[in-house]
């Protein structure tokens, strides 16, 4: 399996491939600046099952009680604007994001017609 980014200006690479995946963390402290990027593993093309693929994979997450708020003293968001996923107040901590987000996605494997829901003001989309 290889891991597919769906974007509409990527283009396939044979070797020397990296990906960087920006997640929902950086969507709720960028206010809405980097979005989540929507990814998914799937099958290798059927001409190129039988090579053999080496996958290295680094994940970084904050630490459980940093409040996801944006950055609001960032001159660029002060530039462009901040879009708050929900009020400061009610903003979720790392923890809490990853255990809804967790949750969500046991509950939606039990009911096959639900294919997205919203988790403190974010989207989030069930890819099968």
């Amino acid at each position: 399996m290889f891991h597919r980014v769906l974007c509409s200006n990527v283009r396939y690479i044979t070797r020397g491939l990296q990906i960087v995946v920006i997640g929902d963390a950086a969507d709720f402290l960028t206010g809405g600046y980097y979005r989540g990027t929507i990814h998914r593993v799937v099958q290798p093309p059927e001409d190129q099952q039988n090579y053999t693929r080496l996958g290295l994979f680094y994940f970084a997450m904050l630490n459980n009680d940093v409040k996801l708020v944006p950055m609001a003293q960032s001159l660029v968001l002060q530039r462009v604007g901040i879009q708050r996923r929900c009020d400061d107040n009610d903003a979720p901590t790392m923890g809490q994001l990853r255990c809804a987000k967790t949750a969500a996605h046991g509950q939606w494997g039990k009911k096959k017609d639900k294919e997205e829901g919203v988790i403190y003001g974010l989207t989030v989309k069930r890819h099968d």
